[in-house]
């Protein structure tokens, strides 16, 4: 009975070595997988982040464009009021000299 007892303690220490050494193995695959996917995440957040800055500077960047254009718009169209109002006033002016010049022939007649 001795030796079996001493067979069944060993066999039943060997039993949890072997569960005890499964368990570590599992646990450090876990770990070890654990710690790759936070890698992995870290480097998606990395790229993540650098495509939001792109898209922002994008952003700016149309948004100047957006303004620099509707600025442009609008001195153009000033200008071109400026002009057009220069137009008319030298047409009046130029009507106006025609008609002294006939005043001025018809008295000369």
């Amino acid at each position: 009975m001795y030796e079996l007892e001493i067979q069944m303690r060993d066999s039943i220490s060997n039993q949890e070595t072997r569960k005890a050494a499964v368990k570590k193995q599992l646990q450090y695959q876990y770990e070890k997988k654990a710690a790759a996917d936070s890698v992995k995440n870290a480097e998606a957040e990395k790229v993540k982040n650098a495509q939001l800055m792109v898209q922002q500077t994008q952003l700016k960047q149309e948004k100047t464009q957006r303004f620099a254009l509707y600025g442009g718009l609008i001195l153009v169209i000033i200008f071109s009021g400026f002009v057009f109002n220069r137009f008319k006033i030298t047409q009046k002016q130029k009507a106006i000299i025609e008609i002294k010049e006939r005043e001025t022939y018809q008295q000369n007649i």
